[in-house]
């Protein structure tokens, strides 16, 4: 059975409602971004653009981490 909304289109086809973030897969919220981004240049920017930094900046806090938790691991073997 299709999920229809009030207006008896199916909902599946086109998610307007679901923020940028979702529809991307990402944390980072791209919405912040792109104002950020219009106010910093002094050009254009689309909105994908907003989705590759959020993207670029998710992968590169992802991989800190990353880091921070191996560099952790020996300290927490010697407490035990």
């Amino acid at each position: 059975m299709l999920d229809t909304g009030s207006a008896g289109v199916c909902a599946c086809w086109h998610d307007t409602s679901r923020i940028r973030s979702a529809r991307a897969g990402l944390q980072f919220d791209p919405s912040k971004l792109h104002p950020f981004m219009a106010n910093r240049l002094s050009t254009r920017v689309t909105v994908d653009s907003a989705v590759y930094l959020a993207a670029v900046l998710e992968y590169l806090a992802a991989e800190m981490i990353e880091f921070a938790g191996n560099g952790v691991r020996p300290l927490l073997e010697r407490l035990l």
